[in-house]
């Protein structure tokens, strides 16, 4: 099932038999989303965007599954084994043998850190290993951890364990703290995901949000559907993770390519002394930047600089493009390096200071 935040606009996106999807993982920037099964002992792949299927032999203890969504590996658990194989599942590599030491369930990895955490299914402690097996170490053990979930950002490890405790400790194992979960009725398999806000909980009927920074007791109940809750993953799609971060510009009208500048009562827009970051702009006009020349004295300032290229799709996530500084002598006299992400219904720019008395073009009336 696939659902917003807030617990509403279901979307059945796939099926198997009851009991046989056990863990769910996706690819960040590919829209493919992975689940493991017991059913055949497969991983199955999605193509969210295409609801296409591929599905792999993956052993049959395969349970945990996680995606590094950077060197674009697929990461699973097979009893006492890590495996890895590409994300179209050939070249399947065991990595890990962990059978001296316990049995490797469900994971997570940390592609920018290079770190691969999991349970040790024989003991319940979290063990953490660097993405290509090697320096295997326990970071945590204290009761039962049934799941986890990472904060990348604070670099913390978020947890459940026995007797209603929801734990966090950071990835070193330090900076313990515990709450309790009187909540949950059904303690068996509560699963655990994150945002950037909110922490999300399952146990087998019913879902849970709270806010990250609390004390956890006063959880809102998302819904209680009619059947068994194996799994939970927050999908951010591609976009959504860069499209989080920026600086606002409102109420820029005057910088519409179709703006002609009146020096007599206009104030001339100069971006000389713009700091260097990502822009979200915010006008009547659009926020899109035009790719051909609007003409000198236009865009609220002397010197316009538009787009020399194409707006990114969806699909593309950060592309570089040249913005090019309209003068009276050239319609590219100078160039300057800009960055744009479109954020699905919106655009960010990554811009600069520009010379004196140009500015950056944005909308089309």
């Amino acid at each position: 099932m696939l659902m917003d935040q807030n617990g509403t606009n279901f979307e059945v996106i796939a099926k198997d038999d009851t009991f046989s999807i056990q863990n769910v993982a996706y690819h960040e920037t590919k829209n493919y989303m992975y689940w493991s099964s017991w059913s055949g002992s497969n991983i199955h792949r999605l193509i969210m965007t295409q609801k296409l299927f591929f599905h792999q032999e993956a052993g049959y203890f395969s349970i945990g599954i996680a995606v590094d969504s950077i060197n674009d590996f697929l990461y699973w658990s097979n009893h006492s084994e890590l495996m890895r194989s590409n994300l179209d599942g050939s070249d399947i590599t065991p990595i890990l043998n962990f059978s001296t030491n316990g049995s490797v369930g469900t994971l997570e990895v940390d592609s920018e850190k290079g770190f691969i955490f999991f349970i040790n299914n024989d003991d319940g402690s979290i063990v953490r290993s660097t993405v290509d097996g090697s320096d295997v170490r326990t970071i945590f053990s204290s009761g039962w951890i049934q799941d986890f979930a990472l904060d990348k950002k604070d670099e913390r490890i978020y947890f459940t364990s026995g007797f209603y405790l929801l734990g966090s400790t950071t990835y070193s194992g330090n900076d313990l703290k515990m709450n309790s979960m009187d909540f949950i009725m059904w303690f068996y398999e509560v699963r655990i995901d994150l945002s950037d806000d909110y922490i999300f909980l399952s146990d087998s009927y019913d879902m849970f949000q709270f806010t990250k920074h609390s004390d956890y007791s006063d959880p809102l109940m998302l819904f209680s559907p009619d059947y068994y809750i194996q799994d939970i993953k927050v999908y951010e799609p591609i976009g959504s993770r860069d499209c989080k971060t920026y600086s606002e510009i409102y109420a820029e009208e005057k910088r519409s390519k179709d703006y002609l500048i009146d020096l007599a009562s206009d104030q001339v827009i100069s971006d000389e002394y713009l700091d260097a970051g990502w822009y979200r702009i915010f006008s009547a006009n659009g926020d899109t930047m035009p790719s051909s020349s609007p003409g000198k004295m236009h865009c609220g300032t002397i010197n316009p600089i538009w787009l020399n290229g194409t707006l990114p799709t969806y699909d593309d996530g950060i592309v570089s493009r040249e913005a090019c500084v309209q003068t009276e002598n050239d319609i590219c006299e100078d160039s300057i390096d800009i960055e744009i992400r479109n954020c699905g219904g919106y655009y960010i720019y990554f811009l600069q200071k520009t010379p004196p008395n140009s500015s950056f073009c944005f909308g089309m009336k």
